[in-house]
């Protein structure tokens, strides 16, 4: 069966694409005002051990996106990735080949995260921001601030040519819920109605003893 033109291209961009992504080393140039590839929300609280949390990896001011790749990784003692799914910014380019990889135990104290993805087909690349990954996480165990580390960040275009970008890191504090419930009755303890009911009870006693 003869096979088109259009079709041998379409998988042999997508290979390179992928090739690019997974192979070949980053660019050092970095632009203050390039592409950003960053962590959202930047940094956040969980109320207790055993929530869900979602981060996004987004992107921002981006010039012919064709193909993506990272690696995310976070502390395995104080959280666990448990799901990983596309965002919207690339494949409203039209159809995409998505790859996402969880490893929990990557080494003794890390898991990572590992996502490539690519437009298929002769389309043109996607300009502007948007969200690039959604990853799911469960908190473990307490801790006051845990990083999250984006590294591998690869950025291709239609002519499967690296995107400069800079990177912005994440945070995430997981708060035990004895924790909170002392956080929460200190709130109490000096808010304005707290102090008021203070004053009238030390009123009555002045009252009483008088």
């Amino acid at each position: 069966m003869c096979v088109s033109m259009s079709t041998r291209f379409a998988k042999v961009f997508k290979y390179s694409v992928l090739i690019v992504l997974l192979v070949v080393p980053l660019s050092k140039t970095v632009d203050a005002e390039s592409t950003r590839v960053f962590l959202d929300p930047p940094s956040q609280t969980v109320g207790s051990v055993g929530d869900s949390f979602t981060v996004n990896v987004s992107i921002a001011d981006v010039f012919d996106l064709h193909g993506y790749g990272f690696e995310l990784y976070y502390n395995s003692t104080s959280m666990d990735g448990t799901r990983v799914a596309e965002g919207s910014f690339l494949r409203s380019g039209g159809q995409t080949f998505f790859l996402p990889s969880l490893t929990y135990h990557y080494n003794s104290t890390h898991g990572v995260v590992e996502v490539a993805c690519a437009l298929l087909g002769n389309v043109s690349g996607m300009n502007g921001s948007g969200v690039l990954a959604t990853i799911e996480f469960k908190s473990l165990a307490a801790a006051n601030s845990a990083s999250l580390r984006l590294t591998d960040v690869r950025l291709v275009n239609s002519t499967a040519s690296l995107i400069p970008n800079e990177v912005s890191h994440g945070m995430v504090t997981v708060v035990p819920e004895f924790t909170s419930l002392i956080a929460f009755l200190a709130l109490i303890a000096a808010s304005p109605f707290t102090v008021l009911i203070e004053k009238r009870a030390k009123r009555k006693v002045e009252n009483f003893n008088s």
